[in-house]
């Protein structure tokens, strides 16, 4: 399970916390090499993705029962006995994974696999990858019912408070990142503006200019 983060304060906040950056980069630090002893990098050179979140959802009725592999930052993640379920975020939006202890595969350091006993290993914040099937939940959300789960990318810092955002102006402003992580206006935003930049360069390459 990932480390428990104060309820009013952050490392990235001005207030004072009770669980202060070093030590949670220093916990983190650990789990990176508690994978590398089960012979897991946790940071692969290579991942597939077979769909985006937003095409799972959008098309839910047709991928029902299919073999699917999503990837993405890991912004929600909590166990419950034999079940956990975390949320994936990728360009496109959010998508609930959803693990089954007797369903998910073992730890496999031959295929980068996670096992369910070591998803403790897992934070808010690191990238990872699950295969499985396109399912809906007892409460009808829309999920992946993980079959194996691979450890992209360890975050070694952790991602602010996701109620409460960025509250700082220039933290928004230096780590824009952040931003738009945590604020889905905020990355439309500069996905606009990457497609009007990659449009208006088109546009004069196509006519001989030169950048």
């Amino acid at each position: 399970m990932h480390e428990l983060a104060p309820k009013s304060k952050n490392p990235y906040n001005d207030g004072v916390s009770t669980n202060p950056l070093i030590e949670i980069r220093k916990l983190r630090l650990q789990k990176a090499a508690s994978a590398r002893a089960l012979g897991l990098n946790p940071y692969p050179s290579r991942a597939k993705r077979t769909h985006y979140a937003k095409a799972i959802l959008d098309d839910f009725e047709t991928l029902k029962g299919a073999a699917v592999t999503v990837a993405g930052r890991l912004v929600s993640w909590r166990k419950q006995g034999a079940l956990a379920f975390g949320h994936v975020q990728d360009q496109t939006g959010r998508i609930q994974l959803f693990c089954r202890r007797q369903v998910v595969q073992p730890t496999d350091k031959a295929a980068g696999i996670l096992g369910y006993g070591e998803a403790n290993l897992l934070d808010l914040g690191d990238i990872v990858e699950a295969s499985g099937e396109v399912m809906k939940t007892e409460r009808g959300e829309i999920s992946v019912l993980v079959h194996s789960l691979r450890l992209l990318t360890k975050a070694i810092r952790p991602l602010p408070d996701q109620w409460s955002g960025l509250k700082d102006r220039e933290q928004v402003l230096r780590k824009r990142y952040l931003d738009a992580i945590l604020e889905p206006a905020s990355f439309d935003r500069f996905g606009a503006v990457s497609r009007m930049v990659a449009a208006v360069r088109a546009f004069l390459n196509g006519r001989g200019f030169m950048e």
